[in-house]
């Protein structure tokens, strides 16, 4: 199973994931050599991203042709690429479209002029961005959420970059070697988990597992990915690789898959089961330079038990049923409900209390002021305020969500 399979509103609400994290200090690329770039025995690295181009921005437009219902794309940049470090379209096998035509594409290769359509991210002027980069050569490293290159046009959210000079120098033998580096991938199924076991072992410490997994974040509307029933049954696919954490621990299962393109990994789920109950753990983009804490993890936690309480809300006031395409977005399915839509978790902020350094609250700005999840001494949700009043809508849609998990998971 690909995480490709995702209904359309699972798809919408999927975890928006920043790529900060990166040095400051600019310096020659030639003196350094960052710990991302540390040789496995093989002699490959763990690169997870499909695309790796160098290039120039000629011009920003808006993004007008929406091509799936969801695309939030917000500009169209066309840029003249430089160098191809690493090139992401499958070739290992045919891509088929929508209509269930084969499509052959042509490789992206040094002088194309391609698009690369940026999604919409939160607090970010991303036309001002953009066009403060201009006439300087960009490298970045990015994965689509399809395997084909779309003629050329490239989609993926600017935060979900990485960039492998950031704030150095660099020259053209530069790019050769890293292009020399980024040559080498893992064909081996077997020997391609360890690197992507090493990094969510990093991610989520059995701690961090033990500590997310709450009564009330159990997963309830939609389905889990991997799925627990259906982990045992796959069978063998080119692109993607699917393992067990933890094996031995007391944590339940905790079950990993990771698409591929090309035999490089580009993005992944987890999800744990223990006896009935069932979390989703994480789903993203992997996202080199970028720690993950403890703080993190309980963001994530309390942002996803307001996500369910939302797909309650959203059950409750479903929207019109003649979206256009172009109101395919999250916005729109969000906003057919009382609830402000919400930021990604990396937007959020826990909040101590003075001199004990108690955690109290998780908080983040929404459309409609400031939200704040008020937390009991176990760190779960009793309360919500909005605006520094109590929101009834929030509460009542808690409530029921956590009705739908009592029903679904204890009796």
């Amino acid at each position: 199973m690909k995480l490709a399979k995702l209904s359309a509103i699972s798809f919408l609400l999927l975890f928006i994931h920043s790529g900060g994290g990166q040095p400051e200090l600019e310096c020659n690329a030639s003196n350094t050599r960052p710990t991302w770039r540390t040789k496995l025995p093989d002699g490959s690295i763990f690169f997870p991203y499909s695309w790796c181009l160098a290039f120039k921005i000629l011009n920003v437009k808006p993004h007008i042709v929406h091509q799936y219902k969801t695309d939030d794309a917000e500009l169209d940049i066309q840029v003249k690429v430089e160098y191809v470090l690493r090139e992401g379209t499958q070739t290992s096998h045919p891509f088929w479209s929508e209509r269930g035509q084969e499509v052959k594409e042509t490789p992206i290769q040094k002088g194309d002029i391609i698009t690369l359509c940026l999604s919409k991210e939160p607090n970010l002027d991303l036309r001002k961005f953009v066009s403060s980069l201009k006439n300087k050569t960009q490298v970045w490293a990015f994965s689509t959420p399809h395997r084909n290159n779309n003629g050329k046009r490239l989609r993926f959210r600017i935060s979900d970059r990485f960039e492998p000079f950031h704030n150095q120098t660099f020259s053209t033998n530069d790019l050769k070697e890293l292009a020399a580096d980024l040559a080498p991938v893992i064909n081996d199924p077997q020997k391609a988990k360890l690197p992507i076991e090493k990094y969510l072992r990093a991610r989520w410490t059995e701690k961090r597992i033990r500590e997310f997994c709450q009564k009330d974040n159990r997963l309830v509307i939609w389905k889990a990915i991997p799925d627990p029933v259906e982990f045992g049954c796959y069978t063998p696919e080119i692109s993607c690789l699917r393992g067990v954490l933890y094996p031995k621990s007391q944590l339940g299962e905790v079950m990993w898959i990771a698409d591929t393109t090309n035999n490089t990994p580009t993005s992944y789920a987890v999800s744990v089961k223990d006896g009935k109950n069932l979390w989703q753990l994480d789903r993203s983009c992997f996202e080199l330079g970028v720690a993950f804490n403890d703080d993190d993890a309980l963001k994530k936690r309390i942002h996803d038990t307001l996500t369910f309480a939302q797909g309650i809300s959203f059950d409750a006031h479903p929207p019109k049923q003649d979206l256009t395409k172009e109101e395919h977005s999250i916005q729109a399915y969000s906003s057919s409900t009382p609830l402000p839509f919400m930021p990604d978790w990396k937007a959020f902020t826990v909040e101590r209390e003075g001199g004990t350094g108690k955690v109290v609250a998780v908080s983040c700005e929404t459309s409609s002021g400031r939200l704040r999840a008020l937390l009991d001494s176990k760190k779960t949700i009793r309360s919500v305020t909005m605006g520094g009043k109590q929101d009834k809508e929030w509460i009542k849609s808690l409530a029921e969500a956590n009705k739908k998990r009592a029903e679904l998971y204890d009796q």
